[in-house]
Formats: C-alpha cells, structure tokens, sequence
C-alpha cells in the first residue's frame, strides 16, 4: 500500500494518520473521460474517446492512441475532527500524470510526456471528491494537448 501523504485533522491540523493511494478518491466513468475529451478538443486536437477503455479495439479512422497514467501523488490533508468547529478541508498536493501517444500503424510508442501539477483541495476533501484528482487529469490534458498539437494532426484515441 503506497503512502501518498499525511492526515491531519481538528482546528489545530493535529496529526491524525497516513494517506494511502486506496484512500484518495479515483476519478473515473464518462463525466471524466468528457472532462478529459473537451480539454483536448479546446486545444485543437482531433479526440475520440473509447466507451470501453479496456478493449483493444479502438474507434475507426483514428491514428494514435492515448494513454494517460498517473505516476505519483503526494498529498497533504487536514480535515475536521471529533465534530468539535466547523472545518472545511485543506491542504495541498501535486500530481505527477504521463501521457504516452502510441502510433497505432508504426506500433509503437511515438512519445510519453510528464507533468507535475498542484492538487487544489479549496475545501474539498480528496478521500470522498473525485474532482480533487479529477481537475489536476484535466489541467494535464489541456497541457498535453498543448504540446502535442503542431505534432498530431490525425485523429486521437483517448483511452
């Protein structure tokens, strides 16, 4: 079990325990994949996304396939303890998301692109609120489209 960061909790952020990756809400389903989808998309990138991630067959007419993996958390968190004051969650974090672009005719592995990014908690609590996680794939989606865009003008698989 992978520590991701410290729990802290009350008024006073006293210690309270460890973080597990287990712990952290894990954003998934449609709502993400379209989140993910319409940042590529903003950035000019041609996206089809997969209803079924875990098949290997991907959409027609698209060229490259998407990967996205998240390589590390870390994460600080204080939340309110024993009902004693009104506590709303705080903390900070960063995390660290790959993305690899695969060339599906080549068969290969075209490029892999990484980037740290800040876990905004503001308010939230990142053990139960998917979009803690949830907004840091999509700033890096945004940013992958970015760097990839002059580079890919065929259409996408995102997966």
């Amino acid at each position: 079990m992978e520590k991701v960061g410290n729990l802290k909790a009350g008024l006073l952020c006293l210690p309270k325990g460890i973080l597990l990756w287990r712990d952290v809400a894990h954003p998934s389903g449609d709502a993400l994949a379209a989140r993910k989808t319409a940042a590529l998309k903003d950035a000019g990138l041609s996206v089809a996304a997969h209803p079924d991630p875990l098949s290997s067959d991907p959409p027609p007419l698209t060229r490259y396939r998407i990967k996205v993996i998240v390589e590390r958390v870390a994460l600080r968190l204080c939340v309110a303890g024993l009902g004693i004051g009104e506590k709303k969650p705080s903390g900070e974090g960063v995390a660290a998301v790959r993305w690899e672009t695969y060339d599906r005719a080549a068969r290969a592995r075209v490029a892999s692109v990484a980037f740290e990014l800040p876990l905004m908690v503001g308010g939230r609590d990142a053990r139960t609120q998917q979009a803690v996680l949830g907004d840091a794939l999509v700033e890096s989606a945004a940013r992958y489209a970015k760097s990839r865009r002059k580079r890919l003008s065929s259409r996408l698989f995102l997966s």
